[in-house]
């Protein structure tokens, strides 16, 4: 079962400011990212340059977390909404990330070609949050049954 019980197609920017506002925690089938991670910090990823592309090191530490779904219970996993501090996190604020719908349909084309054996149930998601394009990326895993799934080097 999904960490959001929606379809992704039916998610809305009105759902996305409802989990900040409600303070949603994480939890094994939920898991929330502010940011690209960048080695250099936030906003330091190869996406928030022209052309736009997806570091080495954000899609190892993204496609980490899709594996780590996969060889579990399956979730979601939310990119563009920062977490508060406590334990256990909880979504705080929405972090936009442009062009959230082609970084969806790139960080899919990404697990299609780094992780083995390919998780069959993937989905990625771009919900757009403001009128220029920005906004979070949903990526839904289903446990799989074809685990365990491994990162590629």
């Amino acid at each position: 079962m999904p960490g959001i019980r929606k379809s992704l197609v039916s998610i809305t920017r009105e759902d996305i400011l409802a989990i900040c506002a409600q303070k949603w925690p994480e939890d094994e089938q939920l898991e929330f990212k502010e940011d690209l991670p960048a080695k250099k910090g936030k906003g330091n990823d190869l996406w928030y340059t022209l052309p736009r592309g997806i570091g080495e090191y954000a899609r190892n530490k993204i496609l980490e977390e899709v594996v780590a779904l996969a060889n579990s219970y399956g979730g979601d996993l939310v990119i563009g909404i920062a977490e508060t501090k406590q334990k256990p996190s909880r979504a705080d604020s929405l972090s936009a990330l442009p062009d959230c719908g082609d970084l969806a349909e790139r960080i899919g084309q990404q697990a299609g070609a780094c992780i083995e054996p390919p998780i069959p149930s993937l989905q990625t998601w771009g919900v757009p949050t403001e009128s220029s394009g920005a906004g979070v990326v949903i990526v839904r895993v289903s446990k799989s049954r074809l685990s365990p799934h491994r990162l590629l080097g």
